[in-house]
């Protein structure tokens, strides 16, 4: 098995992917596809062509990280059950879970001991999240739900240390845009890359097998 770690989430619209083929010191690749046109079925098949253009195959795969929300509870879900299925009876492999908007800790210095991040969930529903970091570790402390970003920016503590998400339309964007709301600092990438990097003691605590009881960090239901 090579060592090849990746990182996978559905957050903000995307469904993305990053592949490092060479554990987290070798090039970091990123692919995103549109939520609107992705099948939440068709989980395996995407992943397995994500991996499939850059030579690697699900078997290379030695670590899985998965953004755990704050978001949409059934497509959390199934993403969930599928690495699960994927790593199944794998004792080498292993998988963990993050909270999604601690990847926009790579936009921090690392003295910045917290952070929070705005952003929509889906029509009517966004969320504020406040992460705690220390290092390169970092924690989910709270979110609180809201009808639009706009509507929690008044509960935003400290301009300078937080960042409203509005990805682009194609699911790419630079890492800041010029924009701003209120003084808090508008990005247009979700850097999923950084969760490969965070937490790195969390391997030493969590299995594959034990995916199964990964909750997300915030179960939210889809609205009828």
């Amino acid at each position: 098995m090579k060592e090849t770690s990746v990182a996978i989430d559905v957050f903000g619209g995307y469904h993305k992917i990053a592949v490092a083929p060479s554990g987290i010191n070798g090039e970091i690749i990123e692919e995103s596809l549109c939520a609107e046109k992705a099948d939440r079925g068709q989980f395996l098949t995407w992943i397995s062509s994500s991996l499939n253009k850059n030579g690697l195959s699900i078997h290379d795969v030695s670590r899985w990280t998965i953004g755990t929300g704050p978001g949409s509870f059934s497509a959390l879900r199934v993403l969930s059950a599928t690495i699960l299925g994927l790593t199944f009876k794998k004792d080498n492999v292993k998988t963990r879970g993050l909270p999604s908007p601690a990847a926009f800790s790579e936009f921090f210095e690392d003295n910045t001991s917290s952070f929070a991040v705005l952003y929509e969930v889906m029509k009517n529903l966004a969320v504020l999240c406040e992460i705690r970091k220390e290092g390169m570790n970092c924690s989910l402390r709270g979110f609180f739900p809201g009808k639009n970003v706009q509507e929690l920016i008044p509960n935003v503590k400290k301009p300078e240390s937080a960042i409203i998400f509005l990805p682009a339309k194609d699911g790419q964007g630079g890492h800041y845009s010029q924009e701003s709301e209120n003084g808090i600092r508008i990005v247009r990438e979700y850097p999923l890359r950084r969760l490969i990097f965070l937490n790195p003691d969390s391997w030493e605590r969590e299995s594959a097998k034990e995916l199964v009881y990964a909750r997300p960090s915030a179960m939210i239901p889809e609205k009828k």
